[in-house]
Formats: structure tokens, sequence, C-alpha cells
């Protein structure tokens, strides 16, 4: 990402954006459905932004949180969120076998050797805690908003689970989200010329009207993930229960 695309998320255009405000409430609402967690359980945060998510994620106990952008934790702080320190997900600041819940939201893909980001997870969350990962969908729409936003790849199921057997993981649940506006943005993105993309207006919500509309709409998916797992979407999630061997 360059400087101006990290000014407008600082400023907290992209919490504000309904993709994003949608994306939590579909996150919280699985986490709430699928992982038996410990209360109070230690959650830690990677890639944890502007620290939207960190206070979402309060509700099940304390939080941490790490991010590779000083000026993404600096605003955390400025929230009053306290256990948040600069740190890359390959070298996590933290004892093995401390975490209940690791999240780690739309990161990897930013993350050159994921597999070495995947085991620190893993290392740092306790033996039958869980993961939460959320990741870019479909590797055929790989494009010029991937290129500016700092991506390396978008996953499928089948990379995405070779991935996390890789950490010691076993699924408990994957599935595809961001579906209703699938077709659309698709095509959008597989017609936009390389080089051609304005990401930081994407940052950019909408008109208030539309982009509560928005939000809406997207964030009604997990009304049918409670059921049912969508086999398309321009995201894949995935609970995964740390099930590694001894260190």
């Amino acid at each position: 990402m360059d400087s101006t695309v990290y000014d407008r998320y600082v400023e907290g255009a992209l919490e504000r954006h309904w993709w994003s405000v949608a994306r939590r409430k579909i996150v919280v609402d699985l986490i709430d459905r699928t992982i038996p967690l410990p209360r109070p359980a230690d959650v830690l945060d990677v890639g944890c932004g502007t620290g939207a998510e960190m206070e979402a994620f309060q509700r099940y106990g304390n939080v941490w949180g790490v991010d590779t952008e000083i000026r993404m934790v600096e605003a955390c702080r400025r929230r009053g969120l306290k256990n948040v320190d600069v740190a890359q997900a390959e070298r996590l600041p933290f004892a093995g076998d401390t975490f209940d819940l690791v999240t780690c939201l739309d990161t990897i893909e930013h993350i050159k050797n994921d597999g070495d980001a995947v085991r620190e997870l893993s290392r740092v969350g306790k033996r039958g805690s869980y993961l939460c990962l959320t990741v870019p969908a479909g590797p055929r729409l790989f494009g010029p908003y991937d290129t500016l936003a700092g991506h390396y790849r978008r996953y499928n199921r089948k990379s995405l689970r070779a991935l996390l057997a890789g950490g010691g993981y076993t699924i408990l649940r994957m599935t595809h989200y961001n579906s209703v506006f699938y077709p659309p943005i698709a095509m959008v993105r597989l017609a936009t010329p390389h080089g051609s993309w304005d990401q930081a207006k994407t940052l950019d919500p909408p008109a208030r009207p539309i982009n509560a509309l928005m939000g809406r709409v997207f964030a009604s998916e997990r009304l049918w993930l409670r059921f049912v797992d969508v086999p398309f979407g321009l995201s894949l999630f995935a609970i995964a229960r740390n099930d590694r061997g001894p260190s």
C-alpha cells in the first residue's frame, strides 16, 4: 500500500466502509456460533489495523493486537486499546501456548511466506485453541486491486486447507462469503486493466445512505451462513482448531 492509502486507513475510512462493518458482524456471529471459548478468553488479533475488531472482540475477554505499521498501533492506542504493539505475524512477541483464540482477518495475503505466518499463529495459540481467518478468494480475480493493496495472492479452498494443515490446524468450518455482491464486483475486477485502479478511492465509504444499505445487505449473509457453507464469494472464512503436535 502506498502512503495515501495508509493515510485513508489510519483516518478510519476503511473501518466505516460497508465492507468492514458487515465483515465484523459476520465474523463475530460465526465465532459466537462455532467456537466454545472459555470466559474470559485471551484473544490475539494479528493485523489489527486501527482497532475496530479488537473492540468487537472484547466481548470474549482480554484482547491483544499487533500490526506491522506504527500508525495503526498509534490509532489503536488513541481509542484506548493498550495491549497493542508493532510486530510481524512471522515473529510474534508472545510465548507459546498463550491464546485461546487467534484472529487474522485479511492479513496473510500481505505476507510473502504465509506458511511461516500460520505456523507462528499456531505457536502462540494454546493446543486446542482456535484460529479465525479471512482471506480474499478466487486466484483468477487477482489483479490491479490486489497489487495496489499489497496482496501476494488470493486463495481457494484447496490452497487455504493446505496452508492451515501445515500449521497443525484442523478445519472446523470453511465457507465463502461476500457472495451477494460477487457477480458485479468480479466483473469489474476482471475487466479493469492493470494500472488503472485507484485503491485510495475504494477505501472511502460511498454516500452515507448507500454505505448503510450495502452494509445491511452484506451483513445479512450471516443469517444463511449460520446454516450453510457458500460455494462462491469474494472472500473465504475459516475457523480451525490448533491440533499441532508437541514442540
